[in-house]
């Protein structure tokens, strides 16, 4: 049953079984790095997320990790994870280009903890994450923002937010201009309903309440005079 404690046999599953089931439980590319030999081994996932050959699962000198940081990251990142080590930091965390198989770069999310015996660092294990998808997604939410600013000041147009469960409105700058407000980049949509025209006022709530209907796609078009 998920959520409950699974009783555990010692007997039947070693630390080092343990933990070769939980990274196949995870895509991630788990990592187990031997500080005092310098050898780093990858469990599958490693095969899976950047496209290279089983041989690579088994231990390789860090050199090959090394070796696969873009450039433009690799000082950067190897300097915060040194920084960790020679500090005596436990846990490190770093975001980076990590190159496929196939020449491209992945865009990684990376974090390790240093294991250490009587204050000496022995062993970092961690796990690295692809978050390429994730990144261009954002990116292209961001630039699309960029567009719509950029759109939206060529045609000196206001935008405002309405917040129905609050039921505040949010006005930019411009459309504070446009409306002769001054200093109020928010107020309640009560107040809002008092800049309408009464003879516009009940049409525009009539197609607020619309645009808040799921059915109606959360479009609003009214034309209606302050």
């Amino acid at each position: 049953m998920f959520g409950g404690k699974i009783p555990l046999n010692t007997d039947l599953v070693t630390t080092s079984e343990l933990f070769e089931l939980l990274t196949k439980a995870t895509r991630d590319a788990v990592w187990n790095w031997n500080l005092e030999t310098n050898m780093i081994w990858w469990n599958e996932g490693y095969t899976t997320l950047f496209g290279y050959n089983t041989q690579s699962v088994v231990e390789n000198d860090i050199a090959s990790w090394v070796d696969h940081i873009h450039p433009d990251d690799k000082d950067r990142v190897l300097s915060s994870i040194h920084q960790v080590i020679d500090d005596g930091g436990a846990n490190w965390a770093d975001e980076y280009q990590f190159q496929r198989a196939d020449g491209r770069y992945a865009t990684v999310y990376d974090r390790g903890y240093v294991l250490y015996r009587d204050g000496k660092p022995l062993r970092m294990v961690g796990a690295m994450q692809d978050i390429t998808e994730r990144v261009a997604l954002q990116k292209a939410h961001e630039e699309s923002e960029e567009r719509l600013r950029f759109a939206l000041q060529s045609a000196r147009l206001g935008t405002w937010e309405l917040d129905p469960i609050q039921g505040i409105v949010s006005w930019d700058s411009r459309c504070q201009e446009l409306c002769g407000l001054t200093n109020s980049p928010s107020q309640s949509y009560a107040q809002t309903l008092d800049y309408i025209h009464p003879d516009d006022r009940s049409r525009v709530q009539e197609a607020v309440q619309w645009a808040l209907n799921p059915q109606s796609g959360g479009t609003m078009i009214p034309a209606f005079g302050l």
